[in-house]
């Protein structure tokens, strides 16, 4: 991990989103931030808040990270178990406050399905009361795991989710969402690149394989398949 942030420096490459799975099941995650900073790298974090305690909370502060993004999926545990797994929202709640005693920079992410898009303010309302200074909201895809079962995608179309949220009101927190009700086709000028996969922006999963997106490693598997162990990142951009 620390060689492939010295080469991504030495490429060019100047921003990393640390994500996961839950990156703090590394235990050694904290000196790869620490290593990352040392580079002069920008970088944020997603992470569920887990394994959040008071002193990772501090040391991530110290770091001074561009924003710490985590997953709230439901504003009570049966919402947000009902997608993240049984014994999670107890977890997570605590290691969100434990990230706010030290860090203003939270940005809650909340994943719309069928258990909670009837309940999008109520998840709002919390994130005001702790103080929250954003929540993002976004569509569940059934990919990944959920590829042949969307029982737990929402049933309400993109349109009708925006005009929810739109209507969200609240005191402190900053409501946002990547919903798109247009599915137009994005047009691109002639100066412009359809895609920075593999050149402005790469994918490193946990075992470190690249690949130009999340998006083609799922999709295109054939362009998922060298890794760091076999081959330096020179070799595998080339």
């Amino acid at each position: 991990a620390i060689q492939t942030l010295e080469e991504l420096k030495l490429y060019g490459f100047n921003y990393i989103k640390f994500t996961g799975g839950e990156p703090f099941i590394r235990e050694d995650f904290l000196n790869i931030l620490n290593y990352a900073k040392k580079l002069n790298f920008d970088f944020d974090l997603s992470t569920n808040a887990s394994f959040i305690n008071e002193e990772i909370s501090r040391k991530l502060h110290l770091l001074q990270l561009q924003f710490i993004h985590v997953s709230l999926d439901g504003y009570n545990l049966e919402s947000h178990e009902f997608v993240r797994g049984k014994k999670s929202f107890d977890k997570t709640m605590a290691g969100l406050k434990n990230l706010l005693k030290y860090n203003k920079n939270i940005r809650l992410g909340c994943v719309i399905h069928s258990q909670n898009d009837n309940h999008l303010s109520k998840i709002v309302s919390l994130a005001n009361q702790l103080k929250v200074k954003e929540i993002i909201f976004s569509m569940m895809s059934p990919i990944g795991r959920m590829d042949k079962n969307s029982t737990s995608v929402s049933k309400k179309s993109p349109q009708e989710l925006i005009e929810i949220i739109s209507q969200i009101s609240s005191e402190y927190t900053k409501v946002n969402h990547n919903l798109r009700s247009d599915l137009q086709p994005i047009s691109f000028t002639k100066s412009e690149k359809a895609c920075p996969g593999g050149d402005d922006f790469l994918f490193i999963d946990s075992i470190g394989t690249v690949s130009p997106c999340t998006w083609i490693s799922e999709k295109l598997p054939q362009f998922h398949l060298l890794s760091l162990h076999q081959y330096t990142l020179g070799e595998i951009l080339n």
